[in-house]
């Protein structure tokens, strides 16, 4: 390819099998510098930087880390669905007759019937199951299994397929849509992509592929032009998710599927957005935090090594260079781009982008990796302006295991105190999304139902314990998260958010309906990444990494000093400013302005009365007027003298 994206991610990958052969010792042990101990045994960092050193025509390190790999016992509890997708690759490798006849063998052994652990009730998520049919339907068309062909194409029809949204996205979880909802991590929606396009292209299979093409448009679309991606769900911003993402491009870019111009734009994004994370020694930070010492923002599974492995084996697979012509005009994407079903909008205004969350996700009961706080609602995922973060991904507190549910770590996450205990608000229903004429503003409305946090004791009850974790369900430590609803007695919210872009501001409306007689206090979050902070009257200024001046303006003045934490986010150091906000027995109105502080309105009202607002903005030369109801299914009328 003549603009050098397989040349670029080849290298990188090459480099970074470079480190983690390095890092082994003579057992092919490979030895996380974060952890400071070998990577664990159930994990899967062996095998692929085994398939990585075949890649590299490494023989002798790809021999030493396979030895490793088959020395060890086989557990079910290890990850064999990555294995088995890395051992297929290397079965069909041109480079598999240099290695050793022991080794080939146990190679030809492990997959005599391959091991997986996923499956339709075993509770794993659904980017380990589309991996299961990618490698089944590579071992079944070179060993000539129809029956795991036939399997593979069962996996897809009757579970992939089915997961992705009417907007394009693919839940991970759950296998079959139940009561409880869905998630949507951004991260592994690529990983399905990635493995859809594989089996696809090896079974001929038209929808799949179709789906795949569909699902990785959609993901570029919603990529921030300085390669920022996976900004919604777990493992936001991380490595992973940039070898899968890049995975599936390749593989289409290799053969000249679909639309070849999009994918080298968003390809080359992604390579600029990893090549600054890679360090020194060679291997690449798992996010732009690059604090590897602190595992800041990562989920308690994840590890430098493996991640590392995972990469450098999909990143130095020899491709073929498209024979064919790529046009390197610009991608025109939307200004407004709203993903619906999933609850997601991407906008672009000028050098700011947004990501900005919808409805929200809580798949209430299902374990900490799919309700946390990263799946909340009416919300901001990811702000930068100028490829300069303003508001960072949300981060999560790892060496805490109340950290993915403490209201408190995420920014714009609006929660309240009655009687001692914290209550928060996660998901919305009813949202309405109103457009303005030539997209010049985005106007959401939503109303949600809190949600609490409490955490089960396993004390006492080890026979349980054991039960679930034979079902492969994660018990960490003695005590595990879980989120209830609440009774209908707690108070209701009603968030109005307006995107404005031309001046480019965010305003957020909050309406606390109250239904007790209790006096509590409700307090909104503000989550920014930034140089240097200070107090204003009646907000807070801030700079941001490149070095604009932001402002939060709000309005009723808040109630005493807001409380500032520093916190790790995937982007880096985050400031978290809890602003609090007394109400009594009736409701309770808040009202948030973010802007850019030269394009700060010189006139700034909000009223309210009832279910009823009033919202004007007057700038130099513009004015935006809006009048609303946020009661019932949310926005009911929109000013006629909106705008000037």
């Amino acid at each position: 390819m003549s603009y050098g994206g397989f040349q670029r991610l080849h290298r990188l990958g090459a480099d970074v099998a470079g480190y983690l052969i390095r890092q082994m010792d003579d057992q092919g042990r490979i030895f996380d510098v974060v952890d400071d101990a070998p990577t664990p045994k159930d994990h899967y960092a062996q095998t692929f930087l085994a398939w990585a050193c075949l890649n590299l025509e490494l023989i002798d390190q790809a021999e030493r880390a396979l030895s490793a790999f088959f020395d060890r016992p086989q557990g079910w509890w290890n990850h064999p669905d990555f294995n088995s997708f890395a051992l297929a690759n290397i079965s069909v490798h041109p480079r598999l007759q240099a290695l050793s006849e022991r080794i080939k063998k146990q190679v030809d052994s492990y997959l005599e019937s391959p091991p997986f652990r996923s499956g339709p009730k075993t509770g794993v998520s659904n980017n380990w199951l589309a991996m299961q049919a990618a490698t089944l339907a590579l071992l079944g068309r070179a060993r000539g299994r129809m029956d795991w062909q036939a399997k593979a194409r069962k996996i897809v029809e009757d579970y992939a397929l089915a997961w992705q949204l009417p907007d394009g996205l693919f839940a991970d979880f759950p296998v079959k849509p139940r009561r409880g909802g869905f998630a949507t991590p951004l991260t592994y929606h690529a990983k399905i992509c990635s493995m859809l396009i594989r089996y696809a292209l090896l079974l001929n299979h038209e929808q799949a592929l179709s789906a795949g093409l569909r699902g990785m448009e959609v993901l570029c679309r919603i990529t921030f032009s300085d390669g920022s991606a996976f900004q919604f769900g777990r493992t936001n911003m991380g490595l992973f998710g940039y070898a899968c993402f890049l995975d599936g491009l390749n593989n289409l870019l290799e053969r000249g599927i679909g639309e070849l111009s999009l994918w080298a734009e968003v390809q080359l994004a992604l390579l600029a957005k990893l090549e600054p994370l890679q360090e020194a020694d060679g291997y690449i930070a798992l996010n732009p935090s690059r604090n590897v010492s602190q595992r800041p923002s990562w989920d308690e599974y994840m590890h430098l090594t493996v991640y590392n492995a995972y990469f450098s084996a999909l990143a130095t697979i020899k491709r073929e260079a498209f024979r064919g012509e790529i046009s390197f005009r610009k991608v025109e994407r939307s200004a407004i781009s709203i993903l619906t079903s999933s609850g997601l909008s991407h906008i672009k205004a000028e050098e700011t982008e947004l990501l900005l969350s919808l409805s929200g996700q809580a798949v209430l009961g299902q374990g900490h990796l799919f309700c946390d706080n990263r799946y909340a609602g009416m919300n901001i995922c990811h702000l930068t302006h100028k490829d300069a973060t303003v508001v960072a991904p949300p981060p999560l507190n790892t060496k805490e295991l109340n950290g993915p549910f403490e209201p408190s770590f995420l920014g714009f996450h609006p929660w309240f105190v009655e009687e001692g205990s914290r209550y928060q608000f996660k998901s919305f229903d009813l949202v309405d999304i109103r457009r303005g004429e030539d997209d010049a503003f985005l106007l959401i409305v939503g109303l949600s139902k809190p949600v609490s946090f409490r955490a089960i004791d396993w004390d006492g009850k080890p026979i349980y314990e054991r039960v679930m974790r034979k079902l492969g369900r994660m018990i960490i430590g003695r005590r595990r998260p879980v989120l209830d609803r609440l009774e209908k007695s707690r108070p209701d919210l009603q968030r109005v958010i307006l995107v404005h872009l031309h001046p480019f501001l965010i305003l957020f409306i909050d309406r606390l309906s109250r239904m007790g007689e209790t006096t509590g206090l409700y307090s909104p979050t503000v989550c920014f990444s930034a140089t240097s902070w200070k107090e204003m009257d009646g907000g807070v200024s801030f700079v941001d990494e490149g070095g604009k001046r932001w402002e939060f303006l709000f309005i009723p003045t808040v109630e005493g000093s807001a409380k500032k934490v520093d916190v790790w986010s995937s982007s880096g150091k985050t400031t978290i400013l809890s602003y609090p906000a007394k109400y009594a027995n009736s409701e309770v109105w808040q009202s948030t302005l973010l802007t850019k502080e030269e394009e700060r309105p010189k006139e700034f009202r909000f009223d309210c009365s009832g279910e009823r607002f009033r919202l004007d903005l007057m700038w130099e030369h513009k004015r935006l007027g809006l009048s609303g109801q946020v009661g019932g299914r949310g926005l009911i009328s929109i000013g006629r003298d909106g705008f000037g």
